[in-house]
């Protein structure tokens, strides 16, 4: 799942619903939560089930990295 840090870069962000038919929603379901979280936090975008990088956050991403890993 590490490759989730990476995705939220993309434009169309890191999108939870395919991560989760791909691999099975209990085994993404802390993940998901972290990134409702940070969303909340107004850390990442949240459309739908896509969570990306706000652009103003670029700069200043590794703690967001650090919290998509759980770290």
């Amino acid at each position: 799942m590490k490759i989730a840090i990476y995705a939220v870069l993309r434009p169309e962000g890191l999108n939870t619903g395919e991560l989760a038919r791909r691999f099975g929603y209990e085994n993404v379901e802390e993940l998901v939560g972290r990134l409702r979280e940070m969303a909340r936090d107004g850390l990442l975008i949240c459309d739908g089930s896509s969570y990306r990088l706000m652009p103003s956050r670029v700069l200043t991403s590794n703690p967001i990295f650090a919290g998509v890993l759980g770290s």
